[in-house]
């Protein structure tokens, strides 16, 4: 699913959108068709917007209701991409792709049976590009891990998330070029530590006093649980963020802009703290890491939430509800 120039490049020139071409793969639609062909489905569900280029086969092969499970809507993350990137020629070319997926998008939602939706904000959007199709609220569920009750690193600011995922990348250079140096100014010896899958060569070959670049880890839990306050310094992006699911659910003190907790319903100053420009992020920061009373009580706050908001016994019952309402309106 990597990006390919050549690919990129004549898609140009065919009017289809790159977004979703590039996940498209034969071979898995001719394993699609043996499956589909072999047994009987009460409902087929596709994980993300990318699986709705095999709609046409699954309609061939089976009667079964279409569930889609949204994880955002995707044209709106290429729209805030374009929006926010440095070079005029990112920010035309996100913009065409944001184009041609919005087209793409719009008319795939209309021909599923259903859309789980992420969050509400996502739900009514979907409700608004495809009034005809029944929807439902469905969370991101977690089997909960337990929160963390052993002794974290003090002073000390943690980030993880995959470092292919272009928010990220542009968050975490935030981050570090804007947030960092104000925090280093008035705490000299705080640490940040930065993990994550592919996480890019300027950053793993980064020497900055007080940075630990961690890369990909073998437990996030872990590494979560090592380190005392989450920095989720998103810009742009949509839908869930799972990582701070995860992180409220091990009670951990959350420093977020207020895009990084969209579609989840949390009090700035309650479960997490919520900044949007730099200054005001790193004073948060500086907040917590001088105050670990301050710690421990955002932290107690977020894993209380948690437990009631993603717990995934409950998400799934949710989802098996939705099933069995567009199986019997299918009959």
């Amino acid at each position: 699913t990597r990006v390919k120039l050549l690919p990129a490049f004549l898609n140009l020139f065919n009017g289809r959108s790159y977004n979703i071409d590039r996940f498209f793969s034969k071979a898995f639609e001719a394993a699609l068709i043996r499956k589909l062909q072999a047994e009987k489905f009460d409902v087929i569900h596709l994980e993300s917007l990318y699986m709705t280029p095999y709609l046409p086969v699954i309609r061939r092969f089976s009667d079964a209701p279409v569930v889609l499970r949204a994880h955002n809507v995707e044209h709106l993350l290429w729209q805030r991409q374009a929006k926010t990137a440095t070079t005029f020629g990112k920010k035309k070319y996100f913009g065409f792709l944001a184009k041609r997926l919005e087209v793409y998008e719009k008319s795939a939602i209309n021909r599923v049976d259903g859309i789980a939706c992420i969050t509400t904000d996502d739900e009514q959007l979907f409700q608004r590009f495809a009034p005809a199709v029944p929807t439902a609220y469905i969370a991101y569920g977690l089997k909960l891990p337990e929160k963390s009750n052993s002794a974290f690193l003090g002073n000390t600011v943690f980030h993880i998330g995959a470092m292919d995922w272009q928010p990220n990348i542009d968050g975490v250079n935030w981050l570090l070029q804007e947030v960092w140096p104000r925090i280093r100014a008035k705490n000299e010896t705080a640490a940040l530590h930065l993990a994550g899958r592919n996480m890019l060569p300027e950053l793993r070959n980064l020497k900055t006093a007080g940075i630990h670049i961690h890369g990909e880890v073998k437990d996030a839990h872990d590494f979560m649980r090592n380190y005392q306050v989450m920095a989720v310094p998103l810009l742009s992006g949509g839908g869930m963020r799972i990582k701070i699911a995860e992180g409220m659910a091990l009670g951990k003190a959350i420093v977020s802009t207020h895009t990084g907790t969209e579609g989840i319903p949390v009090a700035d100053q309650k479960q997490v703290l919520l900044a949007d420009d730099a200054s005001a992020f790193a004073n948060c920061i500086l907040e917590l890491l001088a105050d670990k009373h301050k710690t421990a009580s955002l932290g107690n706050e977020a894993a209380i939430f948690a437990g009631e908001y993603f717990d995934r016994s409950r998400i799934t019952g949710k989802l098996l509800d939705f099933y069995s309402r567009l199986i019997s309106e299918k009959k």
